[in-house]
């Protein structure tokens, strides 16, 4: 989502702590069955004709009115940029070291980047996706790692923006319930000598496409993933209305 002492389900329970910390911030292969050509930004905003390059809505009459909402951004640094400043204000106040999180990957046209957590005294690191759909609305996903020494994947928290705000909707889109029970399910089809293959449990979220890969995976000591061993579930994403769709293996 190997795990600290090599128990796929304990990073889940012993990072929780920290997690609640950074949840309480605000919070891939390319699927061709639910995609179109989107890899620039994970989907193209839809543009009203209605509405000039400036964010203002024209009318026929002598009326113009300004909108009083500006477009939604689909640069996936703007999403982090308020995760980010939630994030360092609790860090404060659990006091945590008075640092931000180390970016190390920075995709801009494809919605992606990854952050490392060591700065705020986290031994892990997080990843992002923004999706953007052609209905203009977004969906912005942190998926959280513990790592000791080899790494795995916690649980996806989804947000919206809502004015200058990110809403947490992990609920709405595939509930940390859910998340965890699949994480469960998946042990039972895992050998029995995983754990000393460092085999585990693993969420990937997508920097090219739109799909979120789960499945048994082998991780290594420079805390990469490898190799997708064994596809246990995709989310998919619609890029026409901004929802997703769990389908299992």
């Amino acid at each position: 989502m190997k795990y600290l002492f090599k128990t796929s389900l304990l990073p889940i329970a012993c990072y929780a702590s920290v997690l609640a910390l950074l949840v309480a911030c605000g919070g891939s292969t390319k699927d061709n069955n639910t995609e179109t050509n989107t890899d620039s930004v994970k989907a193209n905003t839809k543009v009203d004709s209605s509405t000039s390059s400036t964010g203002i809505s024209t009318s026929t009459n002598n009326d113009i009115e300004e909108d009083s909402q500006p477009a939604i951004s689909t640069n996936v640094e703007s999403y982090y940029n308020i995760w980010v400043k939630k994030l360092i204000e609790d860090a404060k106040k659990a006091g945590m070291p008075d640092a931000k999180p180390e970016i190390q990957v920075k995709d801009i046209p494809n919605g992606y980047m990854k952050v490392g957590m060591m700065p705020l005294g986290v031994t892990g690191y997080n990843t992002m996706t923004l999706w953007a759909a052609q209905n203009g609305e977004t969906t912005f996903g942190v998926l959280s790692h513990g790592c000791g020494p080899v790494c795995g994947s916690g649980t996806i928290t989804f947000y919206e923006l809502v004015g200058q705000q990110l809403k947490d909707v992990t609920e709405k889109v595939f509930s940390t319930k859910k998340q965890i029970a699949l994480a469960k399910k998946a042990q039972e089809k895992m050998p029995k000598n995983a754990g000393s293959d460092n085999v585990d449990f693993w969420t990937v979220l997508p920097q090219k496409g739109t799909t979120i890969q789960m499945g048994i995976m082998s991780s290594n000591l420079s805390n990469d993933k490898t190799k997708m061993i064994q596809p246990i579930a995709e989310l998919q994403y619609n890029v026409a209305d901004n929802t997703f769709k769990l389908v299992e293996k």
